[in-house]
């Protein structure tokens, strides 16, 4: 519980500069800093919680829980081809149901340079969602409820993407309620990613 309070709290607290940016409201330069703060608020609060948890061996819990030695090599690559199948079908059920044309090129390229910092920005939240969370979940909770209350938290956690103005997450998505439901079904894959690779 503490830990889900103090990702909201840090991530509503850190991007509300942003948010107030995205309005003319604060400096534009305020607004791009507190959108990287907010990003690593799950980090943030799991190194509290394991602080309050396990004291000084809070870290190397923590480093434990991503260690590689028990996966077996063909989970990366699953871990890697499972976005990219459910990337390209959803392009074609898209096309298929007339909602998207034919492919943005243009945007898709825009779009590689962007790969290394959203990689390292999801880095900061899988150490607090699958680091710290689903295990400890996990301990009292089957696998569906834990990745129902990690998903339901993990969507939660992006409202402020919602309230920026011109916000591309809700044009994608076009409401929240998209995004929530996009969130579920992705925490039940990494939980079953997780689970099947042994951690």
């Amino acid at each position: 519980a503490y830990y889900f309070i103090l990702v909201i709290l840090i991530g509503g607290i850190a991007y509300t500069p942003w948010v107030l940016a995205s309005y003319d409201l604060v400096p534009s330069a305020a607004g791009t800093v507190s959108a990287l703060a907010g990003g690593i608020s799950p980090f943030a609060a799991t190194v509290i919680v394991m602080h309050l948890q396990f004291g000084m061996r809070g870290p190397a819990h923590l480093i434990n829980q991503f260690s590689l030695k028990k996966a077996a090599p063909r989970w990366l690559l699953v871990s890697i081809l499972v976005p990219i199948a459910i990337a390209l079908s959803s392009v074609l059920l898209l096309r298929a149901s007339g909602a998207a044309s034919s492919p943005d090129t243009a945007g898709f390229v825009m779009f590689l340079p962007l790969l290394p910092l959203m990689f390292i920005q999801n880095v900061w939240e899988e150490i607090g969602w699958r680091g710290y969370a689903l295990p400890a979940l996990q301990g009292r909770y089957c696998a569906l409820v834990s990745s129902l209350i990690v998903g339901i938290f993990w969507a939660l956690r992006h409202w402020p993407h919602f309230a920026v103005k011109d916000s591309v997450m809700a044009s994608n998505y076009n409401n929240f309620l998209w995004f929530a439901v996009a969130t579920l079904l992705i925490s039940f894959t990494y939980t079953w990613l997780y689970n099947s690779s042994g951690g």
